[in-house]
């Protein structure tokens, strides 16, 4: 998928692979610290209303409804049968069911 990203958009994709262990703290503290060190992380927590309303993340509505960047002929928001939010706006989509 990076390739093809890279490809579509000339943006170069890289990975920073981390195991589990110390994986949530490493996020949360430079998520919390303002770091740039990242601009996409996978949280699997549920912590994410307490960084919403710190300001640590970015929310997703604006990226989804984005015709630049969501293909929006073939998405529907309304097709992710669970979708968190935080004071009505979109902060997780669920990668596990």
């Amino acid at each position: 998928m990076a390739a093809e990203f890279t490809k579509k958009t000339g943006i170069q994709v890289e990975f920073s692979e981390q195991g589990r262990l110390g994986y949530f703290e490493s996020v949360i503290t430079q998520l919390v610290a303002g770091a740039d060190t990242f601009d996409l992380a996978q949280i699997n927590s549920t912590f994410v209303t307490e960084l919403a309303a710190a300001g640590a993340i970015e929310f997703w509505d604006e990226h989804l409804n984005d015709g630049k960047r969501t293909n929006l002929a073939e998405y529907d928001v309304k097709d992710i049968p669970v979708i968190y939010r935080y004071n009505g706006k979109i902060t997780m989509i669920p990668t596990d069911a």
